[in-house]
C-alpha cells in the first residue's frame, strides 16, 4: 500500500474512520527522551489538533477512535500540571472527575 495522507486516499484504501497503519507504526516506534517528557506541563487532547488528521484523515470525532483508555503512562510526565480536553475522560478511565484536594 502506498502512502495514505489525504482523506480521498484513505477512503480508497478502506481506512475511513481508522488510524492509517503508517501513522500508527511511526508513533509506536517513536522514542521520547526522559528530558523531553519532563518538559511536558500540559496536554491538550482536542480532536481538532493536526495530529488527529495525520493519523486518521477521514475521522469526524464522533466515535471512540482516540478515546483515552488508560492513564498508566501519565507517570512518565512528572511535571504535568494540566490536561485539556474532554470533560468526561477521567470518568472513562475509572477516575473521579472531582478535583484533587
Amino acid at each position: 500500500m502506498g502512502s495514505v495522507t489525504t482523506p480521498g486516499s484513505a477512503q480508497q484504501h478502506g481506512l475511513t474512520y481508522q488510524v492509517v497503519p503508517e501513522a500508527r507504526s511511526y508513533f509506536a516506534s517513536s522514542e521520547i527522551s526522559e528530558e523531553l517528557l519532563a518538559g511536558v506541563e500540559e496536554l491538550c487532547m482536542d480532536g481538532g489538533n493536526q495530529v488527529y488528521r495525520e493519523c486518521a484523515p477521514v475521522w469526524d470525532g464522533e466515535d471512540d477512535l482516540f478515546d483515552v483508555a488508560s492513564l498508566d503512562d501519565l507517570v512518565l510526565l512528572p511535571n504535568l500540571r494540566r490536561v485539556l480536553g474532554s470533560d468526561s475522560w477521567p470518568l472513562s478511565c475509572g477516575m473521579s472527575s472531582a478535583p484533587a484536594a
